[in-house]
């Protein structure tokens, strides 16, 4: 979690982000339903930021 949120706040596009997740993926890492619970929250309000951004 720690590194995806961290990814989050670097990233300048999304394509980094969705990268760290693939990399969780392809690890066989299976988050707990809490980490996905968060970090679908924080991919929500990333995507928003980002939006809000782009709309500037």
């Amino acid at each position: 979690l720690y590194f995806l949120t961290r990814d989050m706040r670097n990233a300048k596009t999304l394509d980094r982000v969705e990268k760290t997740l693939g990399k969780i993926r392809e690890q066989g890492l299976i988050p707990d339903l809490r980490f996905m619970d968060i970090a679908e929250g924080k991919w929500e309000a990333f995507v928003d930021e980002v939006a809000k951004e782009v709309e500037k």
